[in-house]
C-alpha cells in the first residue's frame, strides 16, 4: 500500500546506532519485516501459504537501524513525495506503483517496464537501488520488471527535478528503492511456492539471521507465467485472440549482510538474476516478435563513520546488465553488454545551526553491441553541497552541483512553511540536465554523436493538509507543477531509419491530487483513497508540434477499504486516458482502467496467526491496452493464506 507523506527534513535525521526501532517524521519505522509467501493451486485459482517466523512488538529491536546516509531526504524538501510500504507485493515494482496511479511506460508483461511521471520519459526519472543510481548507460531507463519489491522495506518517489542530488536523469522525479535490514534479532526464514491462472508458476526461499551487532539475509527466487490470455482489440468487441509467444520466466538470487562495531557500520547488499521473455505477436495472430535474455548484477557496498555530530559516508555499486535480443527471423541473438561502476563520498554535518552535506559522485560507464562501431566509455565525475536549515515556521534547503565532464552546473532552492494547523505550503524551484545515452551517441543505424545534453528547469508548487480528530484522520495535496526542457532528445524516422534528434523545447505542466480520509464507526474502519494528475506534454521545433507519445493526459487511482473484527476487504481501480502512440499524433492506444478486489480475515492464537485473503487483479479488463504485439498487464484470480508464528528470539 502507499500513502501520501511528507519526508523527513534534513534537520532530523535517524539513528544510526545504539537505539531502536528507528522512525521518521511521521512514525513509519525505517525498516519492517515483510513474509513472503508459499502457495498451492487449482486451475485459474491461486493459493498461497506463507510459513514465518514474525518478530512482535515485544521483542527487542537490533541494536543499530543500518540507515547510511539519506540523502534524498534533503532532496525531497519542498516536493511532493509518495512513501510506499511494503507488506509483502504480489506484483513486480512497475505493477505495484501502476496500482497506485503511478504511470508505467510498460510492453507487457514480458516486457520492458519504466516509471513514466509529469510527462517525463523513463529515461528522464532516476531510480536508486540503496543510494546507487540503477539507470542503464545503453537503455538510459532502469526496468522495472527487474525489481520484484520482495526483501524491501523503503520505496519512496520524489517527484520534480533532482539533479542538484543526483545528477543526470533526476528531470522529472526520483524512485528511491532500499533493502534493509531485520528488525529483531533471531533467525526468520520462510519457504514459498505459488500457482495461478494462465500458467503462472513461482517459488522463493528466504532466511535470515540477526544479532545486536550484525545480520545476515539470503534470498532465492523463481517465477513462470505463459500469459496466454484471450483478448480484444478494440473496446466493445468480444474477446477472440488468445496470446502466444508471451512466456516470462526469471530466476533471481540476493544477500544482504551488515555488521555495526563502534562508530563503523557496514552493508553489502547484492543481487544477481536472469530473466528470458518472449515478446508476443502482433495483434490478431502472425509471427513471434522474438524473445529477450537479461542477466543482472546489482552489487553496493556502504560503510558509514558515525562522529559525535558528524558522519562520513562511503558508496560503492557495480550494475551489469547482459541483454540478449534473439529475433526469430536470425541464427545469432543481438548481446549488449553494459557496466556501470559508481563510487560516493559524503560528509554530513551541522554548522551555524544547519545541516550540510558535501560529497563527491564517480560514475565510471561502458557499453558493448555489435550495433556500435567500436566498445565505449565515459567517466563522470562530479561535486555537489547541500544546505538544510529550519528558521521557525520555514524549512529552507538549496543544493549545488557542478558535472566535470559536461561544464554543466545544476541548482535547486525549495522550502516548506507550515501554516499552523494542518496546512503546509510547498515550493521548489531547480535547473536540471540528461546526457545522451550510448545508444543515443553511437548506434550504428541511427545514433548522433552531435547531440546535445537535455537542459531545463523544474517549478513545482503544493499544498498539504492532514488532520486528526476524534475518529477520522484525513489528508491531502494539491500540486501544481511547471517544467521545461532544451534540446530534448527523441527518436525520429528519417529516411526510413530511426534517427536520434534533438527537438528545440519541450514544454510540460500538469497538477496532481492525492485525498485520503480514514474513519471509524463503532467496530468498523473505512478508509478512501484517490489521487489523479492532469499532465500536458509538448514537444516542438522549427517543422512541428506534437503531444508526447505514449503520455497519457489522465492518469489516477481510487481504492475503497474496510476492516471488521479481523475481517476486510478492498475494491480498487487504477487507470489512464488515451496516449499517442506514434510522433505524429495520428494512431493512439485507448484509455483503460484496471479493477482488483479482496477480502480476507484474520484469526489470531496467542501470537501466532491464520490470514485468509480472497480477490483477484484486472478483473474485467480484456482490451488490448500496452503496444501492437505485446502482452497485457497479466490477469489473476487468487486465493492467500498467511500463517504467522511469532515468538522471542535472542542471539
Amino acid at each position: 500500500m502507499e500513502k501520501s507523506e511528507d519526508l523527513p527534513g534534513a534537520t532530523q535525521h535517524l539513528p544510526l546506532s545504539g537505539k531502536k526501532s528507528a522512525m521518521n517524521l511521521e512514525g513509519l519505522p525505517a525498516h519492517a519485516v515483510f513474509p513472503p509467501v508459499a502457495c498451492k493451486t487449482m486451475t485459474g485459482l491461486t493459493i498461497c501459504i506463507s510459513l514465518f517466523s514474525a518478530a512482535s512488538d515485544s521483542c527487542p529491536a537490533t541494536d543499530t537501524a543500518f540507515v547510511l546516509g539519506r540523502r534524498w531526504e534533503q532532496a525531497a524538501v519542498g516536493k511532493h513525495s509518495l512513501v510506499f510500504q511494503n507488506k509483502g507485493f504480489q506484483r513486480n515494482l512497475g505493477g505495484e506503483l501502476a496500482a497506485a496511479g503511478i504511470c508505467i511506460r510498460q510492453y507487457g508483461i514480458s516486457g520492458l517496464s519504466g516509471i513514466s511521471r509529469r510527462g517525463a520519459d523513463p529515461s528522464q526519472i532516476q531510480v536508486l537501488w540503496n543510494g546507487i543510481a540503477l539507470n542503464s548507460p545503453m537503455l538510459g531507463m532502469a526496468d522495472l520488471t527487474l525489481l520484484t519489491g520482495a526483501n524491501t522495506g523503503e520505496i519512496t518517489l520524489t517527484e520534480g527535478g533532482s539533479s542538484s542530488f543526483y545528477g543526470s536523469g533526476s528531470v522529472g522525479g526520483t524512485l528511491a528503492i532500499n533493502q534493509l535490514p531485520p528488525e529483531n534479532a533471531g533467525f526468520k526464514a520462510s519457504l514459498s511456492a505459488q500457482r495461478g491462472s494462465y500458467g503462472l508458476r513461482s517459488f522463493s526461499g528466504n532466511a535470515a539471521l540477526a544479532s545486536g551487532r550484525a545480520y545476515f539475509n539470503c534470498r532465492a527466487a523463481l517465477s513462470q507465467a505463459e500469459n496466454n490470455f484471450v483478448y480484444a482489440l478494440n473496446p466493445g468487441e468480444k474477446p477472440r485472440f488468445t496470446m502466444s509467444n508471451a512466456s516470462t520466466s526469471s530466476f533471481v538470487s540476493a544477500i544482504s549482510a551488515g555488521f555495526n562495531h563502534r562508530k563503523w557500520e557496514t552493508v553489502l547488499n547484492a543481487e544477481w538474476q536472469t530473466n528470458h521473455r518472449a515478446l508476443g505477436t502482433p495483434a490478431g495472430g502472425g509471427a513471434g516478435l522474438g524473445t529477450q535474455s537479461d542477466a543482472n548484477t546489482r552489487l553496493v557496498l556502504s560503510t558509514v563513520y558515525n562522529a559525535k555530530s558528524w558522519k562520513w559516508v562511503q558508496r560503492a555499486g557495480f550494475i551489469s546488465d547482459i541483454i540478449a535480443f534473439q529475433h526469430l527471423a536470425y541464427p545469432s541473438p543481438d548481446t549488449s553488454i553494459s557496466n556501470n561502476r559508481q563510487l560516493q563520498q559524503e560528509w554530513h554535518f551541522p554548522w551555524f545551526k544547519a545541516q550540510f552535506i558535501i560529497g563527491n559522485d564517480l560514475s565510471w560507464q561502458s557499453g558493448k553491441t555489435k550495433n556500435y562501431r567500436q566498445d565505449y566509455e565515459r567517466i563522470f565525475p562530479a561535486q555537489f553541497i547541500n544546505v538544510t536549515k529550519r528558521i521557525s515556521r520555514h524549512l529552507l534547503a538549496a543544493g549545488f552541483r557542478w558535472e566535470w565532464r559536461e561544464k554543466i552546473p545544476v541548482a535547486s532552492l525549495s522550502s516548506e512553511h507550515g501554516l499552523g494547523g494542518s496546512w503546509t505550503l510547498k515550493s521548489s524551484f531547480s535547473n536540471s540536465f540528461r546526457r545522451p545515452t550510448f545508444n543515443d551517441l553511437y548506434w550504428a543505424e541511427g545514433g548522433n554523436s552531435a547531440l546535445k545534453a537535455e537542459q531545463g528547469g523544474n517549478a513545482e508548487f503544493g499544498i498539504h493538509a492532514k488532520k486528526q480528530f476524534a475518529k477520522t484522520q484525513w489528508k491531502a495535496a494539491f500540486t501544481g507543477w511547471l517544467r521545461y526542457l532544451i534540446n530534448p532528445i527523441i527518436w525520429l524516422p528519417q529516411n526510413n531509419l530511426w534517427r536520434a534528434s534533438n527537438m528545440e523545447r519541450g514544454d510540460y505542466k500538469g497538477v496532481q491530487v492525492f485525498a485520503s480520509v480514514s474513519k471509524t464507526l463503532g467496530q468498523t474502519n473505512w478508509e478512501l483513497y484517490t489521487s489523479a494528475e492532469y499532465t500536458h506534454a509538448v514537444m516542438q521545433d522549427a517543422a512541428r508540434q506534437y503531444q508526447g507519445i505514449f503520455i497519457p493526459a489522465i492518469t489516477g487511482a481510487c481504492r475503497l477499504s474496510m476492516r471488521f473484527k479481523g475481517w476486510s476487504a478492498q475494491a480498487a481501480v487504477n487507470g489512464q486516458s488515451a496516449r499517442f502512440m506514434s510522433t505524429d499524433n495520428q494512431y493512439s492506444l485507448p484509455g483503460y482502467a484496471l479493477v482488483s478486489m479482496h477480502a480476507g480475515k484474520e484469526l489470531f492464537f496467542n501470537k501466532s496467526g491464520l490470514d485468509i485473503q480472497f480477490g483477484g487483479d484486472n478483473l474485467l479488463n480484456a482490451v488490448y491496452q500496452v503496444m501492437p504485439g505485446r502482452p497485457m498487464p497479466l490477469r489473476n484470480i487468487w486465493v492467500k493464506i498467511n500463517i504467522q508464528i511469532s515468538k522471542k528470539n535472542k542471539i
